[in-house]
């Protein structure tokens, strides 16, 4: 989709987003090999799970800067990679847990939420996956009606016999 105007980056601009579980970033280099591939496919916002970065921050590096949040130990985690020049855009960022986080977007005509989650395996409690489904529903009906919510992340859908 394009937006034109001065809401969202630069005028007459696909924003090209995408999603990925980096399954850690807590390595040297890590985060040098996701902004390589954002750029090897030109991805203007990557929403990131499974960071494994303690508490919330944000660092600009090479074009990009990679907002973040998590817990106080090296597990799970979410961020957003997003290309510098759709810095002024971001109206809003939330990181309601440490499996559900939301970026704000100035749109056009309506703002955009993008919505970054990582849902618990099938193998964990009812307890845990029950928890993570109503913050996602209470996050999601927290957010104005009348915007554009696009869901990215890892879902953990399993495919085949079990």
């Amino acid at each position: 989709q394009s937006f034109n105007g001065n809401a969202l980056g630069p005028p007459n601009t696909d924003l090209n987003f995408g999603t990925w579980n980096v399954q850690t970033l807590y390595k040297p280099g890590a985060l040098d090999n996701l902004i390589h591939e954002a750029k090897r496919y030109n991805l203007d916002i990557i929403a990131i799970q499974e960071t494994r970065w303690t508490g919330a921050g944000n660092l600009d590096k090479e074009g990009y800067k990679f907002i973040y949040g998590g817990s106080e130990e090296h597990a799970f985690g979410t961020g957003f990679l997003v290309k510098q020049c759709f810095e002024n855009s971001i109206k809003d960022i939330k990181f309601v847990n440490n499996r559900i986080s939301y970026l704000k977007l100035k749109g056009r005509f309506k703002p955009i939420y993008l919505i970054n989650i990582h849902a618990p395996t099938e193998d964990k409690s009812p307890e845990i996956k029950d928890d993570f489904y109503e913050t996602l529903d209470q996050t999601l009906d927290s957010l104005t009606s009348y915007s554009i919510k696009i869901l990215l992340g890892d879902m953990n859908a399993k495919l085949g016999h079990e």
